[in-house]
């Protein structure tokens, strides 16, 4: 029987590190040793370049495991085929990691690699995560981008709503151009901000984030910002949560809301939901599309 504070490590090591059963068991056993995995683990990233990166991909279709085994999951497509698998991040604190630390890289290597990987379906989880720091970066540095709606139309049967891409030409729905440019920016760990200012632009680095990659408030709109290069994108109902926290609750009284899913040129995208429990977001939300230009 396990205790509290037990499972409680095994819980963190499983949404931190990965759905590792050998990691899980150890740390239970012996909680000190996490630190040192948390630091050898963080070394490893720190190292990596987009080279290293695609070398720890190719050394995981390899089987080669001394490198990738920390920082990559891979997963069969089909239980009954050994050679069909996907290569993903083994979880989305590693992918975070993984993306922060991208975007400390030049920009022509990120640039090279990412049309490399781009080529190759069995990697499409590293081009996005290549796509992602790429865009994130811009984002920060200031923001430039032309939103065009996702329309909410009435669906049948439990479905309150479903969702739309908007043509570029629609006469309803017109696109339009925002501007800014972030007066800081600040990463947070955690489900909750323990401060919040206008103009400032917010990056999750936590394991048990909302899904989405950052957000800001500017001139009493308030951006939350979608990095995605799927074709579907799936929104739970924490993102209602987290924006409701005293911390951010007070300052958005009266504030629009929209959610921007930023994407590569000439994707279409349908967002997925619950959206029975996200009536309240929807509600409250608006959506948009917004095409950005990782070449820039």
């Amino acid at each position: 029987m396990l205790t509290e504070a037990q499972r409680t490590c095994a819980q963190e090591v499983f949404l931190k590190y990965g759905p590792t059963p050998q990691l899980c068991i150890n740390f239970v056993k012996d909680p000190s040793k996490l630190d040192d995995y948390r630091n050898k683990l963080r070394g490893v990233i720190s190292s990596l370049g987009l080279d290293s990166l695609l070398s720890a991909v190719r050394m995981s279709e390899m089987l080669n495991m001394d490198l990738s085994h920390s920082i990559l999951l891979i997963q069969r497509k089909d239980v009954n085929k050994l050679h069909g698998y996907t290569i993903e991040p083994i979880s989305l604190s590693i992918k975070r990691l993984l993306k922060k630390q991208l975007m400390k890289v030049e920009q022509k290597e990120r640039l090279r690699t990412y049309l490399h990987l781009a080529r190759v379906q069995d990697l499409r989880i590293m081009t996005s995560i290549i796509f992602e720091s790429l865009a994130q970066l811009q984002l920060q540095e200031g923001v430039t981008l032309n939103l065009v709606p996702i329309v909410k139309v009435p669906a049948p049967g439990d479905a309150t709503w479903e969702f739309q891409p908007c043509s570029h030409a629609d006469a309803a729905n017109p696109p339009f151009l925002i501007q800014f440019k972030p007066t800081d920016t600040v990463e947070y760990d955690g489900p909750e901000l323990s401060g919040f200012q206008p103009g400032v632009f917010y990056v999750p680095i936590s394991s048990n984030q909302v899904a989405f990659d950052s957000f800001i408030l500017v001139d009493q709109v308030l951006y939350i910002f979608q990095l995605s290069i799927s074709a579907s994108h799936e929104t739970t109902e924490a993102i209602m949560e987290f924006f409701s926290q005293p911390a951010l609750e007070e300052k958005l009284q009266g504030a629009e809301w929209r959610l921007v899913f930023v994407i590569p040129p000439r994707l279409t995208i349908c967002p997925e939901s619950n959206v029975a429990k996200l009536k309240g977001f929807w509600d409250r939300a608006r959506l948009f599309t917004a095409e950005i230009d990782v070449y820039k």
